[in-house]
């Protein structure tokens, strides 16, 4: 359950601009499509595990 709320808490992050994506690697844009994911990102992260949590 903490875990959830963590996750939660990190999209909530991102959503809010709090954490933002790096753009050094396959962070999702224009180029890289709306579905790409970099795995050194925290907001990409934040997002793929939200993405795994919904599954």
């Amino acid at each position: 359950m903490k875990e959830q709320q963590q996750i939660i808490r990190d999209l909530i992050a991102v959503a809010t601009g709090q954490v933002a994506h790096v753009y050094l690697g396959a962070c999702p844009d224009q180029v890289e499509g709306q579905d790409a994911r970099d795995h050194d990102c925290p907001a990409c992260r934040a997002i793929m595990a939200a993405e795994r949590l919904a599954k």
